[in-house]
């Protein structure tokens, strides 16, 4: 491993540490779930959720309730909760069914979190340039743009977050190349951005982390 090498990993523990802190991964015993109906490609009803997670409906409204950003119909029903029903910049394909994300980060960590390959598709914000790639629980294919790189923006100080659209999402990006993240670098305090393949490191540190959180709470919570 060289220098390089060695200084990114450390660089991908640092954020993946920092982030396990600062977004409440008790949110993904909740968010897992619903993120493995919503892959089916329709709305969730507040039904479906409360069987899957076991629970009342009235107790999962309530909890889930406080999740500002959580996308509804006019019946009610759920269609976007980071994976989304409705079309945003990032075309997020599983096996057949075209859904897609709320950012940049969710494509490379959602097959993470789900076990499952995905086709993503976007365009830089600066430029207008495709980026194109699968991601899968195993690494990066098909990138055409070796060049593109990621933007994040993690708070130094762990923050109340009742909105991670707002707080995070919005700004996780794909540009082309590290000088098309210039200005969008300039105007952002606390961004960072990464090579792509730093960024699934990170997308994959982070899914194990938050999978093995949610596992000890779990079986903690049945002993």
């Amino acid at each position: 491993m060289t220098q390089q090498e060695r200084c990114q990993e450390e660089l991908v523990e640092q954020l993946a540490q920092r982030w396990l802190q600062q977004r409440a991964w008790q949110r993904l015993r909740d968010q897992l779930p619903l993120l493995r109906l919503l892959a089916r490609g329709v709305p969730v009803s507040w039904e479906e959720l409360a069987d899957a997670l076991g629970e009342p409906v009235e107790r999962v409204r309530a909890r889930l309730g406080t999740w500002e950003e959580l996308v509804v119909d006019e019946h009610g029903r759920i269609l976007g909760a980071g994976l989304s029903l409705v079309p945003t910049p990032y075309r997020f394909v599983l096996g057949d069914r075209l859904l897609w994300t709320w950012c940049a980060f969710d494509t490379l960590l959602f097959p993470c979190w789900l076990g499952q390959p995905a086709r993503v598709e976007a365009q830089c914000p600066e430029s207008g340039t495709p980026i194109r790639l699968e991601v899968t629980p195993a690494g990066l294919e098909r990138l055409e743009l070796t060049a593109a790189v990621i933007s994040l923006r993690l708070p130094a100080a762990v923050e109340p977050c009742p909105n991670v659209r707002a707080a995070f999402c919005e700004y996780s990006r794909f540009f082309a190349s590290p000088e098309a993240s210039v200005r969008w670098q300039a105007q952002t305090s606390e961004g960072i951005v990464l090579p792509l393949a730093a960024g699934w490191q990170l997308a994959r540190r982070l899914a194990s982390l938050t999978l093995a959180a949610v596992t000890s709470a779990a079986q903690e919570g049945r002993s």
